[in-house]
Order: structure tokens, then C-alpha cells, then sequence
């Protein structure tokens, strides 16, 4: 004996509500303009305050310009010094690289000079 069919209940349809989901992204969008705009006129009156942003206790950093920008010194490296030292030492002077095979380096203002005499114009 077959059970009759109950057609009197239907599925809802599978689909996402907009409107909710539009709202809260709104309140989203004006919470971050409003924080935002908050954390902005804050720094402006710290600023105008004449305020320095720091971490109490350290002293003020050095300021220095390089290529039109402000740099300030976090740290004292003198590894890159060295190595900068080095590389203008290996690009700048004479030595035997295999003397066996006769390959030497030559600083690079002589190579340069060298391959423009020997290019023909």
C-alpha cells in the first residue's frame, strides 16, 4: 500500500537575502570612515600640539636626507659598510684572479676604457 503524497508542502527557494547583508555592509563602510576620520583630526592635534611621536626614554633619531628623502638612523650597521668597502676595493685595483690560466681583474674604469678604444665606431 503506497502512502499519498503531501503536496500542500513546498521547499523555499535557496537564495541569500540582500537586503541584511547590504546593511551590514554599510554600517561596516561608515564605521571605518568614522575611525578613520577620528584617527586623523587625533593626529592633527598632536601635531599642532607639537607633540613627537616616540617611544618615551629613547632619544630623538638623527634625520638624514638621501636621494630627496628623510631617513632617520635606527641602527648603527657597519657590515654594509665593509662590504661596501670591499666591493669598491675589488672593482677599483689589479690582481691576479688564476695566474696559472693568466685571467686577472682589471679595476673597472680600465675595462671600460679598454672596451671602448677596441670598438670600432
Amino acid at each position: 500500500m503506497t502512502t499519498p503524497i503531501d503536496t500542500s508542502v513546498r521547499q523555499e527557494e535557496d537564495r541569500v537575502r540582500t537586503m541584511p547583508v547590504l546593511y551590514f555592509l554599510a554600517a561596516i563602510v561608515i564605521i571605518g570612515c568614522g575611525l578613520v576620520t577620528w584617527a586623523w583630526f587625533a593626529l592633527r592635534a598632536h601635531e599642532r600640539a607639537g607633540g613627537v611621536t616616540r617611544i618615551p626614554g629613547t632619544p630623538a633619531a638623527e634625520v638624514t636626507t638621501m636621494g630627496g628623502l628623510y631617513h632617520t638612523l635606527i641602527g648603527l650597521d657597519t657590515a654594509m659598510d665593509a662590504m661596501n668597502r670591499r666591493a669598491e676595493h675589488t672593482l677599483s685595483s689589479w690582481a691576479w684572479v688564476d695566474r696559472e690560466r693568466g685571467i686577472v681583474r682589471i679595476p673597472i674604469e680600465a675595462a671600460m676604457q679598454a672596451l671602448t678604444d677596441t670598438v670600432p665606431r
